[in-house]
Parts: structure tokens; sequence; C-alpha cells
């Protein structure tokens, strides 16, 4: 992203690691086959640049990150941090942020993005629903992800604000596709699953539909 140049980017949607303290691989058969990655953090997974950058520049942010509860938790946060604040660079004035993640770290993550793009920057929470994950008698099923939809600037004209809910706005997550209208997602493309979108003051939920 450094190699990038600043303002020229209408829309970021990332889906990065979740923190889930696990490594994964595609399974063998998969077109992905051999393609693995870890989801867990350690601070030797830190630049010592990133923390200088956090620590002199950014003060909020470095509160935030040394607020995080383990070391693995801070570690994290510092890699989501230092990129985060690469992709408002790379943002227009008029850009918006749609950051996927789940309950593990949403809570810091929201922090982390107030820290950079300003507390009245953030739009919406958008729950994406799904039905695998059933509960047991220790807790409720563990059933959505978290979508942060954040603006570039306060009074900023988003893209979604302006465009996207009279067009579509396209999100991707593994191999499903759903497409975003005004008040309920209408269509999708080919064979993928049909998404119910509902609007509650402020909160965005996605209901996967079968």
């Amino acid at each position: 992203m450094r190699g990038m140049n600043s303002a020229t980017i209408d829309l970021i949607y990332l889906d990065p690691p979740f923190n889930s303290k696990a490594n994964y691989a595609a399974p063998i058969g998969s077109q992905a086959a051999g393609a693995a990655f870890k989801d867990t953090w350690t601070l030797s997974d830190v630049d010592v640049e990133w923390l200088d950058v956090i620590e002199k520049s950014h003060p909020q942010l470095w509160n935030v990150v040394m607020a995080a509860m383990s070391d693995s938790n801070k570690s994290y946060l510092i890699y989501m941090a230092i990129r985060l604040l690469e992709m408002k660079r790379l943002l227009k004035s008029t850009g918006s942020i749609y950051l996927h993640c789940d309950p593990t770290m949403s809570h810091y993550l929201k922090l982390v993005l107030d820290a950079i793009f300003g507390i009245k920057a953030f739009r919406n929470e958008l729950i994406w629903s799904y039905r695998s994950g059933g509960g047991s008698k220790k807790q409720f099923g563990r059933k959505h992800d978290v979508i942060f939809f954040t603006l570039k600037k306060i009074h900023g004209h988003s893209m979604l604000m302006k465009s996207v809910f009279h067009t579509r706005l396209q999100l991707q997550r593994a191999e499903s596709t759903c497409l975003i209208k005004k008040a309920k997602l209408q269509e999708v493309f080919g064979t993928y699953h049909v998404l119910r979108i509902t609007l509650m003051n402020g909160l965005v939920i996605l209901h996967k539909s079968h």
C-alpha cells in the first residue's frame, strides 16, 4: 500500500484475520490446496517501526493498543492499526471503509477505527448473520460476523450514501457475494445466496436465506 498514491481510493472492504488463535490450511483437492496462514499473534510478529509510528504520531491509537488484555491481542491490533492508517491515507475525502471482523476482536477494532478516523466518522455496524454455529448449555450460538462502516471524513459524502443505494455494492466473503440496495438485498449473482437487510437505528443486520 505504501507504493500507492494518496487520496485515490473511493471504497475499501477488508476481511483480515480475526485473531482466532488458530492456523488454517486449504482443503486437499481444492483450487487453493497448499495455501495456509496462521491466525496466531505474538510480539515477534510486530515490526519495531510500526511501534514507533503509532506511539510517536498517534497517541490515542497507542492508548487503545496498550489497553488490550494480552500480548497476543496487542500484536494483532498493531498489525491492524498500521494497515488501517495506510488505508486512511489512500482513501479520497469522500471515501469509506468496511472492516469485516467477528466478536473476537470487534470491540477493540471499533476503538482502533475511532482513534484513526474519529468517533463521528463511524456510520454503521453491520451484522452478518448466518445459521451455522450452534449453542450449548454454556452460551448462545455464535452465528454472526461484524462489518464496521466508517467514512474518511465526518462530513464526506460516502460512496455508499451517494451512489451505492441507487446502484449496488458488492461485498465478498469466501465464495459468497451479496448486493446491497437501499432497503434490502434483492439481487444475486448466479447461484449465490440471497440476503435480506434490515435497518434498525444505525444497525444494519444481514440475514442469509436458504
